[in-house]
């Protein structure tokens, strides 16, 4: 059995360029045609207005590599690696949390019918259930850390296809609200994008496994957008009532399950207060970029 898991962490680069290879090739390709007539057809969007979606949703999608260009860390290997780790998963807890009760949670909230507010409670539940089954299924002593990784990834590619629906819904209305969306988006992106990487680092991806499966998951933006242009907008009320709520219950569980036990095992005082300084900006730079949105 180890030996399986060991073949499979080595030929990681290639599963990872399969999947971004048949998220961007084979489902693009199969939707390519029906964007076309989706654009072409009378009362569409025009042309230059269309494709400026798709191009935004995927732009925003892209912000998911720009940690390659801040986090020096590729492989952890000494014990200073470790503690500079540790230090951004406190970031990374914090960002996270932000992102859940201070972004999606008061979304889904607020557009949710008033006799049906239990809904997005049960949708919450719901994700950080299934993420529970999904990793009790697939974790062993050796690839546990993998796992993770891996559900983080998921729900990424659910929270960007959210952002390419908001992303197309705003270019339907206009094209200057698409654009302040879109430049909203990339805003709040950042900060959590930072997350995300340190997640996959510390689930042992290097930086350059961790840039390419994150772009895999820039995919989800680009099929939002397209679906809802092809949709003419009847799926943005779909991202409220239940894709929200359940991108919260994932990332809910990846912070309190998967990353906060390990920030707890730190006995260090000073390292602690550090890690509660970071948490707590995590939490502080997604608020200030939420609030900057509203």
């Amino acid at each position: 059995m180890t030996k399986v898991y060991k073949f499979v962490s080595v030929n990681q680069d290639a599963v990872l360029f399969q999947l971004v290879t048949l998220l961007n090739v084979t489902v693009f390709s199969q939707l390519f045609t029906t964007m076309l007539e989706i654009l072409l057809s009378p009362g569409s969007l025009s042309w230059g207005r269309g494709l400026l979606c798709i191009f935004s949703a995927f732009v925003v999608g892209l912000s998911g590599v720009v940690p390659l260009l801040f986090l020096p860390l590729d492989s952890i290997c000494s014990k200073k690696d470790v503690i500079s780790l540790n230090r951004w998963l406190s970031y990374a807890t914090g960002s996270l949390l932000g992102e859940v009760f201070i972004h999606l949670l008061p979304e889904s909230w607020i557009n949710s019918d008033i006799d049906a507010f239990q809904i997005p409670g049960l949708w919450i539940l719901g994700g950080l259930l299934l993420f529970f089954i999904i990793e009790k299924l697939c974790i062993h002593d050796s690839t546990e850390k993998e796992v993770e990784g891996y559900l983080n990834l998921a729900a990424n590619v659910i929270d960007n296809f959210t952002h390419g629906v908001a992303i197309a819904g705003s270019y339907l209305v206009s094209l200057r609200l698409g654009i302040l969306t879109t430049t909203c988006i990339l805003v709040h992106e950042v900060p959590h994008e930072m997350a995300d990487f340190v997640i996959l680092l510390r689930s042992g991806f290097s930086r350059w496994e961790a840039a390419k499966a994150q772009l895999a998951t820039a995919s989800g933006s680009t099929l939002g957008a397209i679906l809802t242009l092809c949709a003419n907008a009847s799926v943005t009320g779909c991202t409220t009532k239940w894709i929200l709520p359940f991108t919260a219950g994932g990332f809910l569980y990846i912070a309190l399950v998967s990353l906060l036990p390990d920030i707890l095992k730190e006995l260090s005082f000073k390292e602690s207060i550090i890690h509660l300084s970071l948490m707590f900006f995590g939490l502080t730079s997604m608020a200030v970029v939420s609030y900057a949105m509203d």
